[in-house]
């Protein structure tokens, strides 16, 4: 009896389960989100500006819809030429069941996307009411004998069914539906002539008849007697022949400016003959004539700098060897130390050295990395010393680049008119070559040699340069050729190029340049006997310490170690200033290059540190559902 019951007892849980599956199945089933009802009323103002209040009845289940919508609304018209219009968009109101709801906007290709809702809130299951009102521009046809609306109710981007649609329109001062000429409609896929039974007229609103379906369009064309209606200015539109003629006038005259002023005031005195020179110049130092023949201090330079004071006696470089590990020997450093002793007579930029580099009672340092802050301490105290001889040595003729700025920032300023609705293209095009030119204020006339000066300038731009041709790639088509943002880019490129090569020496700092080439003509010599009849000093140990800064800042120290390789040996010379485990790591190129290296590490620890409505009439049947202004999108969010 007991194992009847129970067995009844589960037949019953079982058959309650399944219609509870059931009916819970059709529930799912039947839950649809949809716009219920979607109308459009449009007021048409005198100045042919349109006001729209759209009401949404949307039946939301929480499956898309959970907090809200997100209404997309063109902002612009690309015609079949990639001619571009703007329309203007000004949301005035939105409501959610009459009360006010948080929303924004943002700009989504040629949408604007309007998001509807609270973002902490979720909308309960049920029907609710959205209401948007908007006023746009330019959304009015004007034609030889009628004006006209063409105006997509719905768009081809909804997401959801709409059940019911509506549009009716008021002309200024009038009721809506009437003084109007004719009342079309156009209803179906987006393209196509649709099918006009599926909507009807009534008082001069248009109804659909049945639902519309994910990318099908409703779209209404009213149109009334001339004169209702003021037209509204014509919209910009951009001259590509115009741009690109004052782009490549401005890379002229910009590129013509140049060559007369290079040629004036650019160029260097004429040079001394170049003889061969067996001392430095004046005492002048290593690191002096570099900057004087580069004009700027590198890390090549830092070295000799630091070189000549341990030859000169204040500073002794002692190398350490790296500690054994499990792995084998680790890598070694290089430690200064300041002497006691009192050194040859330094030149002031190398005494500032020696006082950024040993201050108060601090008597060595490492070039290690957690000692980059002092090395490249170091070094631009020295770059700031060498630049006291500026005036003396070089002339910026900073004044002559005025006229090329100028005539680039008239030039695009002058393309401005003809930049049609895209006149941040011009902006952009002015502000990517204004980068090219900071870069290039960088520059230096490196080694008084055009090759390095074009390698330099390729390395440094590189980066505005690249911006330039994405944003040429990028601006076909919209307001500005890229031939005519090509034009830009040069000529600030030519600006960027001539800056370095406006700075000339003065004939003080020619004949320095000069001296230092002889100086490095000696030194670059291998064979002695071509040197001769200069009657050159004899190469002895002392020689050659006392030139190795030199050589190194000239860029000759291999042949200047190579040259004496015989004579230190024979002598056993090994440097005082020096002390490790390499006594003759200073006689090559290769030696000072790991010196330079080592001081290279700890600088980069602390230094191192981008067709429109109104141009086609829908009356008459020449339209289409999807041919006119609104429509857009929605979706849930």
């Amino acid at each position: 009896m007991r194992n009847g019951r129970n067995c009844l007892l589960k037949i019953t849980v079982l058959l309650c389960t399944a219609v509870f599956v059931i009916l819970s199945g059709a529930r799912l089933t039947e839950a649809r989100e949809t716009f219920n009802r979607f109308s459009a009323d449009i007021l048409i103002n005198e100045n042919s500006s349109v006001e729209v209040t759209e009401e949404i009845l949307v039946n939301v289940e929480n499956i898309e819809i959970n907090r809200g919508i997100i209404r997309s609304l063109p902002v612009e018209y690309r015609d079949e030429k990639g001619n571009s219009t703007e329309f203007g968009l000004e949301i005035t109101d939105i409501k959610l069941d009459g009360q006010n709801i948080p929303w924004s906007s943002v700009r989504s290709g040629v949408n604007v996307d309007v998001k509807i809702g609270d973002p902490n809130k979720i909308i309960s299951r049920g029907l609710h009411t959205f209401l948007i009102r908007y006023r746009v521009e330019r959304h009015i046809g004007f034609f030889e004998d009628h004006d006209e609306l063409y105006w997509n109710v719905t768009g081809k981007d909804f997401s959801f069914p709409v059940l019911e649609a509506s549009c009716r329109v008021a002309l200024p001062g009038k009721s809506f539906g009437e003084g109007f000429n004719t009342i079309e409609w156009y209803v179906g896929q987006y393209g196509t002539k649709g099918d006009n039974s599926r909507a009807r007229q009534d008082s001069g609103s248009v109804s659909t008849v049945g639902p519309l379906q994910p990318g099908e369009v409703f779209t209404v064309v009213y149109t009334w007697p001339k004169g209702l209606v003021t037209p509204p200015p014509p919209p910009a539109r951009d001259n590509e022949k115009a741009q690109g003629g004052i782009a490549a006038a401005t890379l002229v005259l910009i590129s013509g400016w140049f060559w007369f002023a290079w040629k004036k005031w650019g160029k260097d005195p004429d040079k001394k003959t170049v003889i061969p020179l067996f001392y430095a110049p004046d005492g002048a130092s290593p690191a002096f004539l570099r900057y004087v023949r580069d004009m700027r201090l590198d890390q090549t330079g830092f070295t000799a700098a630091i070189i000549e004071l341990a030859v000169k006696g204040a500073i002794k470089i002692v190398e350490v060897e790296g500690r054994e590990t499990f792995f084998g020997k680790g890598k070694g450093h290089f430690v200064l130390y300041e002497k006691d002793t009192e050194p040859e007579k330094l030149q002031p930029e190398e005494e500032a050295l020696m006082m950024q580099l040993f201050p108060g009672s601090i008597d060595s340092v490492a070039l290690v990395q957690d000692n980059g802050d002092i090395i490249s301490g170091a070094m631009r105290s020295l770059a700031r010393n060498l630049r006291n001889a500026n005036s003396a040595i070089f002339t910026r003729n900073t004044d002559k680049m005025v006229p090329g700025l100028a005539l680039y920032g008239i030039g695009t300023a002058a393309s401005y008119p003809f930049s049609g609705e895209y006149p941040l293209n011009t902006l952009m095009a002015g502000v990517c070559g204004l980068l090219i030119i900071a870069l290039g204020m960088r520059l230096s006339k490196a080694a008084n040699t055009g090759g390095q000066n074009i390698r330099q300038f390729l390395g440094r731009a590189f980066p505005a340069l690249a911006v330039g041709l994405v944003g040429a790639i990028a601006l076909g088509g919209e307001g500005m050729s890229p031939f005519t943002f090509v034009f830009f880019v040069a000529s600030a490129a030519v600006i960027a190029v001539m800056r370095p090569l406006m700075v000339s020496r003065t004939p003080k700092g020619s004949s320095i340049l000069s001296e230092a080439e002889g100086l490095k003509l000696y030194m670059d010599t291998a064979e002695k006997e071509r040197l001769e009849m200069f009657n050159p000093p004899e190469e002895t140990p002392e020689l050659f310490e006392k030139l190795l800064p030199y050589a190194l800042a000239l860029d000759v120290a291999k042949t200047w170690g190579n040259r004496f390789e015989s004579v230190l040996t024979k002598a056993g010379y090994k440097p005082e200033w020096y002390a490790g485990p390499s006594p003759y790591l200073f006689l090559n190129g290769s030696g000072l290059n790991n010196f330079s290296s080592s001081l290279g590490s700890s600088l980069g620890q602390s230094m191192a540190p981008q067709s429109a409505p109104g141009t086609s009439s829908g009356m008459g049947g020449g339209g289409f559902a999807g041919g006119g202004g609104g429509g857009g999108g929605a979706k849930g969010w």
